[in-house]
């Protein structure tokens, strides 16, 4: 039997009889990653349409980081459920395992240690990820048999989770019955069990893809297998046969879903993330010419082409110009070498600041201290890196490296930010020196976020648009 689902945060109740919707998603305040901002900013415009919010979360217990200022943005009519992640036998015999690992690689006492290599810094002989084209079910090494169990422990992990969210939601359901389920990743078994919980209440059921689920181009190392791929076109085709609405958060990713599911393509729509009303701290300069990234750095993010225009940018300018290149996040390595490596590769290792991850409001003052903004390249065509709606806010040149056909591009454009494909360094350079010299002269640009079709609130009015119906027929059938 299943524990009762752990109250963790409820503002002010909404009115007897509100139309109430159920949404399970992994992220959520307090939460403090980015994937828990979507559903945050919804929020207050559900409560504007007079409706009430539950959240199934990760208990925020068991987060590596939480960032409790968030909860004093949600309005009225929001209770927030912790679900505690249940421990699997395969997790106890995978800590043995390391531990195991661990004890045999520790030298013996008083052994000599080998010298360090050479080589040291540079990139392993296995990538940090893979494409799924660079996969096979075929095993060429055991490494490869790895990857199977762990895209397996993968599923068997957020699926135990995704059970309990299940659980939690019938619990709550006999208080309060939803009108509305949604579910919303990744993690993806998030939308199992929004399926299931409202199969099991007969409810309509919303599923908001985040980010692409079957059609993800690529994992990390540890992951990428094809049985991950195959779990996900088993899970997902389930959850969108289900649907009364998909929802993608790109036009990209619209178009390909409604390609892979022509029957439900009536039903499968897009709802971008948005740029936000809120305050914005104010923009400093301290002189530097500053280009900052802030985010994580991981799988195709690619940071060295930037490097390389940074260092023909100092070539460029003055020898007592101010250039800095400034990261916050999870930003110590790519590809199994660290930054400041890389750095010291192309020659601007005094110019490269690191800072580690900081809660929301210290990233936007990180944020706007810098004159430019960069976006790195990824392989996804079908996402746009929500960072863009963050950046274009700010009075900031916004410089998106990505493929000309991608969403990130297509977006780009449409805003006026500066596209450039990724492997043109000399344009990029010279985009760059370009920049300097205007803020040299002029100081900083205007901010892009003029265009209110890629607010937020706009975006919210095209999903709640598309909500109503479905509550208006959960009213009549009730």
């Amino acid at each position: 039997m299943s524990a009762a689902p752990r109250l963790v945060y409820a503002t002010t109740p909404a009115a007897a009889g509100t139309p109430r919707l159920l949404l399970a998603s992994w992220h959520f305040p307090p939460g403090d990653a980015t994937g828990a901002l979507r559903w945050q900013r919804l929020a207050p415009f559900i409560a504007e349409r007079g409706w009430s919010l539950d959240v199934l979360t990760a208990d925020p217990s068991e987060l590596p980081r939480r960032d409790d200022s968030r909860l004093a943005e949600l309005p009225a009519g929001v209770r927030i459920f912790g679900v505690t992640q249940p421990r699997l036998l395969r997790d106890r015999v995978e800590k043995k395992a390391l531990a195991l690992k661990r004890r045999l690689r520790t030298p013996v006492a008083g052994a000599e240690l080998p010298a360090p290599s050479r080589a040291a810094g540079r990139a392993p002989a296995t990538p940090d990820s893979f494409a799924r084209t660079e996969v096979g079910w075929i095993p060429r090494r055991p490494r490869d048999l790895l990857r199977a169990w762990f895209a397996a422990g993968d599923y068997a992990r957020y699926g135990a989770w995704a059970t309990a969210v299940v659980e939690a939601g019938i619990a709550i359901a006999r208080d309060q019955p939803p009108s509305i389920v949604i579910s919303c990743g990744p993690p993806h078994m998030a939308h199992d069990a929004g399926r299931r919980i409202a199969e099991r209440l007969g409810c309509p059921y919303v599923m908001d893809l985040r980010d692409q689920w079957r059609l993800w181009e690529r994992l990390p190392e540890a992951l990428a297998h094809p049985l991950w791929w195959g779990l996900a076109a088993r899970y997902e085709s389930k959850a969108v046969a289900r649907a009364s609405l998909v929802v993608t958060n790109t036009d990209r990713a619209r178009l390909t879903m409604q390609q892979q599911y022509p029957a439900q393509a009536d039903r499968i729509i897009t709802v971008l993330n948005g740029y936000d009303d809120e305050p914005l701290p104010p923009a400093t300069s301290d002189g530097v010419f500053r280009i900052a990234y802030a985010g994580n750095i991981y799988l195709d993010r690619d940071p060295r082409p930037l490097f390389r225009a940074v260092a023909g940018l100092i070539a460029r300018t003055p020898a007592d110009a101010r250039v800095e290149v400034a990261f916050m996040g999870e930003v110590r390595s790519f590809d199994g070498r660290t930054l400041e490596s890389i750095a010291a590769d192309e020659g601007i290792a005094s110019h490269i600041r690191l800072y580690p991850p900081r809660v929301r409001h210290e990233a936007l003052r990180f944020l706007a201290t810098a004159p430019v903004l960069i976006s790195l390249p990824q392989d996804s065509v079908m996402a746009i890196p929500s960072k863009l709606f963050e950046y274009i806010r700010f009075p900031a040149w916004v410089v998106t490296l990505a493929e000309p056909a991608s969403a990130s591009a297509l977006f780009s454009s449409d805003i006026g930010a500066d596209l450039v494909w990724p492997g043109d360094v000399d344009a990029l350079t010279a985009l760059l020196v370009h920049h300097f010299h205007e803020f040299q002269s002029h100081g900083r640009p205007e901010p892009l976020a003029r265009d209110t079709r890629f607010s937020r609130r706009e975006q919210a009015r095209r999903l709640l648009d598309r909500l109503a119906p479905l509550l208006a027929g959960r009213r009549v059938a009730a």
